[in-house]
């Protein structure tokens, strides 16, 4: 079941695009538990649609329905070495206490990498 995350669709719907967007981008950050669980599932059902896709134009539609910007295309340069989505729970924030998760995007080692 989704969360509603205290906030109108249209702005949960964009918070969770921006969110998105910066875990493909940066490969992992740092979040609320309760926007961690919602971005993991919106990550693990992103992932799974770009690669049981056929071709490149459904590719594209799928990464501009819910990325931004130069995340589109690194998803879809790396849609191979995607394993999953990993988060592990941190420290509380400072000012209000709030239980803080890093997710992270879990990717498999290509093959330069293991020759160095």
């Amino acid at each position: 079941m989704k969360k509603k995350l205290s906030l109108k669709y249209q702005a949960r719907k964009r918070l969770l695009k921006n969110l998105l967007s910066s875990l493909i981008l940066f490969e992992k950050i740092i979040t609320t538990e309760a926007l961690a669980k919602e971005l993991k599932r919106e990550a693990e059902k992103l992932t799974s649609e770009i690669k049981k896709s056929k071709n490149k134009m459904n590719e594209v539609r799928v990464a501009r329905q819910y990325l931004y910007g130069g995340a589109q295309q690194k998803l879809i340069d790396k849609k191979e070495s995607f394993r999953g989505v990993s988060s592990y729970r941190i420290n509380k924030r400072r000012g209000d206490g709030a239980s803080q998760v890093l997710v992270q995007i879990e990717l498999k080692e290509s093959k330069v990498q293991k020759e160095k």
